[in-house]
């Protein structure tokens, strides 16, 4: 018996790793950088950080079915109403020349 953990029980955890550990580092960071704020003025830090890169670890297909299953069904309405709305309306020409 190897006293090692198998490559093939590790590999499918290490996207969700590398995202946990670019979030802890990221939140190390910033933690860093705000370390002379107030309290209150602190946002984010390590464990925000590390639990948003966690979620974002998981999310990459769960994201891409919610969307698929969120976006299919107004895609349709969205195409043809498209050609009736303007972005920004053209500007207004002034009268006095």
């Amino acid at each position: 018996m190897t006293a090692g953990i198998s490559s093939s029980i590790i590999q499918p955890y290490l996207p969700l790793l590398a995202a946990i550990a670019i979030g802890l580092l990221i939140g190390t960071q910033r933690g860093w950088a705000q370390r002379t704020f107030d309290t209150g003025r602190r946002v984010a830090g390590f464990r925000t950080f590390g639990l948003i890169g966690g979620i974002g670890g998981l999310a990459p297909d769960t994201v891409a079915a919610a969307l698929a299953i969120g976006v299919a069904p107004v895609l349709p309405q969205a195409i043809s109403a498209a050609p009736n709305r303007t972005i920004c309306p053209p500007p207004r020409r002034s009268q006095a020349w």
